[in-house]
């Protein structure tokens, strides 16, 4: 009933008021029509009746419709409830606007939280007074969405809002359409998005860092799939290879190596390590698209984006590195003053030729060793700085008379190796000859012209178990064969050369240790006058008594003490011991007989800075007159270094000290030379003086020694006199001081008394 309308119910009241009417009216006159009065009592009686039945009807339905009323009353009110309720829970700002104004027509309690507003100042606004007022976030652009929205769009985006105390923040925005109550209205929601904005903001701005930093990496960064075609790179990729974004889009992984088998391979072995372990690193030739190779440092690992793989890496341009490994390589093989191969690359190539020549027999090769001859005085006389040029002229020298084949090395100090391949014995020797002639050409340093030699020791490769070091080993004991010899300066290596050479090396240890257990001893030869036979002075001769090998000849230990330095301790034993055992003889001697002591000095020791202190220490400690000391030098050894020989000299006479030259004839000394050094005597050499008797040459040298010392008023010694035959040619020729066997063999220091009382021989008498 309550769902009738206001016009049917009256309708429905008109029809049935009139069928009453209508149809009462007529059964009364049917059933009354004889009585007028009882007709107008029913009539009253009906009108009455009708209005109690109507008033009756009315009034029950009048109630039922206030208690249908007051229900749906009550089910409004909860219903208002419940959406406010709703409405003002909600997370999102909601905002309801009337469709014709696009005022504010009802906020949620969010909305009032979130721009600080009552809801009373809200519904007072405008919607661009909550708008950040920043185009496009105005009143104007709020209303143009609004329109939208009653034109049937769903809009959602992004606005710039702002709350009562001037903040502003970003909202998402939803609108639709809906009615209620029966007016169109526009529903905005809102949501407070300004945490996701920051959160965007930072992650854009790490995105801009990101790339920026993977832009700025000067190598390469890839991401390759399974099946290895390039999703992404950065732009060095199109920098460094040259191909453009659309070319590097169609590359797969193994383009880069086209043509190298080698390195696909490779590439392909680094991928399947990766799938396996999950990285892996590999260095490769990148070829551009001009064709050229860059060399890279690669590595990569797997990773897995929705469940395919990738494989993500970077790539290093490690082209200076590989020149500085070059670099370093090299410095690491070649000598750095010469640039030549030094003793490790040396080592490596005799391995090599080694090996070649175990699986070839007829293979043949050889190492020669070299050695500067009297290089020392190079720089002594001009300093290092022109004996590293000399070096590096030397090394040049024999680096043009080397094959392709060959090898050139510096082995260390003038010390230098060349190792022949592909050669015989007598192309060998050749190959030596024509390093010979190289040298012989002057060389000039800062305007000084000098003329350098070398001497060669030479072993040949002819058996697959000589190792590189028994090869190097062998060509150091020939050359150094070579270096004593008097004239052969190439020396072939012989298998006896390395037995002798042990026992030299044997020689040397016990010789030190022969020094400390005092076998080392002092005798002294007698010098006369040759004339009247009385006596001159002694020579300290130094003599070894070995425990095992008895008496070792001075021809025997000498070289080798001289080879190994031990020559210095040897020198300074001698020239103390003697010093000493002459001043006590002296205390015990006429004080008339002024007899001298001649000691032998080696040319290592004239060449050692400290001499003059070793002289001055053994005359004070002894206290031997220094008039009365001869120090005997060889010829060859002033020869040697004849600049510096002179200084020393100069010096050594200073302190009125005598000097002899030993060996007089052996070596090459010129008149020039001779004229320069303070001498007192030159000593001829046995071996002319043995000959005196057989040689009418050698007996001319004689003589030509006793006028050359005549004329440069010296006094002149024969050495090995052991004839009478040899006395007589001697005084014929003027000779005026000798010694040997027939005068009187070397002496003990206790038997030197008596030959001093005695003063003469008597085979001179």
């Amino acid at each position: 009933m309550l769902s009738l309308k206001p016009s049917r119910i009256v309708a429905i009241y008109a029809v049935v008021s009139a069928l009453w009417i209508l149809f009462s009216d007529r059964a009364v006159g049917i059933l009354f029509s004889n009585s007028i009065s009882t007709i107008t009592l029913l009539s009253t009686f009906k009108g009455w009746l009708y209005i109690g039945i109507v008033s009756i009807i009315l009034y029950a339905f009048l109630k039922k419709y206030e208690r249908e009323n007051i229900e749906q009353q009550k089910i409004l009110f909860e219903s208002e409830k419940r959406f406010r309720t709703i409405f003002d829970s909600a997370s999102d700002c909601i905002f309801i606007h009337d469709a014709k104004t696009g005022k504010i027509v009802d906020v949620n309690s969010r909305t009032c939280k979130v721009f600080r507003y009552a809801r009373e100042e809200i519904l007072a606004l405008d919607v661009g007074k909550i708008s950040s007022g920043i185009y496009p976030y105005t009143q104007e652009e709020a209303v143009n969405k609004i329109h939208q929205t009653l034109n049937g769009d769903m809009l959602s985006f992004e606005w710039q809002c702002k709350t009562k105390d001037g903040q502003v923040f970003w909202g998402q925005v939803c609108t639709s359409v809906a009615t209620i109550n029966g007016d169109v209205q526009v529903i905005v929601n809102l949501q407070d998005i300004s945490e996701h904005k920051r959160a965007e903001h930072i992650l854009i701005e790490e995105r801009k860092f990101t790339n920026a930093v993977l832009e700025s990496v000067p190598g390469l960064l890839y991401l390759y799939n399974d099946e290895g075609l390039l999703i992404r790179w950065n732009k060095q990729h199109e920098t460094i290879t040259g191909y453009s974004g659309q070319e590097l889009a169609q590359m797969h992984l193994l383009d880069w190596y086209k043509g190298d088998e080698l390195t696909q391979k490779k590439i392909t072995s680094a991928i399947n390590r990766v799938v396996k372990d999950g990285s892996a690193t590999e260095e490769a030739d990148l070829q551009t698209k001009t064709g050229a190779r860059i060399p890279f440092y690669f590595t990569a690992v797997s990773l897995e984006i929705e469940g395919k793989l990738y494989f993500v890496g970077t790539g290093i341009d490690i082209t200076e590195q590989k020149k500085l490994e070059q670099q370093l390589l090299f410095r690491a093989l070649h000598d750095p003053l010469t640039g030549l191969a030094n003793r490790v690359l040396c080592m490596d190539r005799i391995s090599q030729a080694s090996e070649r020549l175990s699986r070839n027999p007829n293979h043949e090769f050889a190492v020669v060793f070299i050695d500067l001859n009297n290089f020392k005085s190079i720089n002594d006389s001009f300093g290092h700085e022109a004996g590293d040029q000399v070096l590096c002229e030397v090394a040049n020298r024999i680096h043009g008379c080397a094959r392709k084949t060959d090898t050139v090395c510096r082995y260390g100090g003038d010390e230098f190796i060349i190792l022949l391949t592909e050669i015989n014995k007598p192309d060998t020797i050749e190959a030596i000859h024509r390093i010979q002639c190289v040298l012989k050409t002057y060389f000039v340093v800062n305007t000084h012209i000098l003329q350098i030699s070398a001497s060669y020791g030479i072993a040949y490769g002819e058996n697959e178990k000589q190792s590189p070091e028994d090869l190097l080993r062998n060509a150091n004991i020939a050359l150094h064969n070579a270096k004593n010899s008097p004239s052969e300066k190439i020396i072939v290596f012989e298998n006896g050369m390395h037995e002798l050479a042990m026992r030299n090396l044997s020689l040397q240890n016990d010789m030190r240790r022969g020094l400390e257990a005092h076998e080392f001893f002092i005798v002294y030869q007698p010098i006369f006058f040759l004339s009247t036979g009385e006596l001159y002075g002694f020579e300290a001769l130094l003599r070894w008594s070995h425990p095992q090998r008895g008496i070792v000849s001075p021809g025997e230990f000498i070289p080798a003490a001289e080879e190994s330095g031990f020559i210095y301790e040897l020198g300074n034993f001698a020239l103390t011991k003697a010093c000493n055992d002459f001043a006590k003889l002296l205390k015990t001697s006429p004080k008339d007989n002024e007899i001298t002591l001649s000691v032998n000095i080696s040319t290592k020791q004239l060449a050692k800075d400290n001499l003059i202190d070793i002289i001055e220490y053994a005359i004070g400690k002894s206290g031997l007159p220094p008039g009365l000391l001869i120090l005997e030098i060889t010829e060859s050894s002033i020869m040697e270094y004849p600049d510096k020989s002179a200084k020393i000299i100069d010096a050594i006479k200073s302190k009125g000290i005598g000097i002899a030259v030993d060996d007089f004839g052996t070596g090459y000394s010129s008149m020039s030379v001779l004229q320069k050094l303070k001498l007192d005597k030159l000593k001829i050499d046995m071996s002319f003086v043995n000959r005196l008797t057989e040689s009418s040459e050698d007996c001319e040298i004689v003589r030509a020694i006793i006028t050359l010392s005549n004329s440069l008023h010296l006094q002149t010694v024969a050495e090995g006199i052991e004839t009478s035959e040899q006395l007589q040619i001697l005084r014929s020729l003027g000779c005026e001081l000798g010694q040997g066997y027939l005068c009187s063999k070397p002496l003990d220091v206790k038997d030197l008394p008596l030959l001093i009382t005695q003063n003469a021989c008597p085979s001179l008498l």
